[in-house]
């Protein structure tokens, strides 16, 4: 939870001390597998600070409620 909200409203200083606090392996598992949701303009910011994401490997990403679902 704590690393869901410093990715959606800090900077990059507050991205390195979760970075320097939690370890890097740790806040990127995170960011792709446990956080279940951020706006988009942060996984945007995700990716800028982590460039080894990939947006089609966020959980976040896969989960959003704007994608478009087939209705039978």
């Amino acid at each position: 939870m704590v690393i869901a909200r410093i990715i959606e409203r800090g900077g990059q200083d507050q991205i390195d001390e979760i970075v320097r606090f939690y370890g890097r392996e740790k806040v990127i598992t995170a960011v792709r597998d446990e956080i279940y949701f951020l706006p988009n303009y942060a996984i945007e910011d995700a990716l800028k600070f982590f460039p080894e994401l990939k947006k089609e490997e966020m959980y976040c990403y896969l989960n959003r409620k704007d994608k478009p679902y087939h209705w039978i």
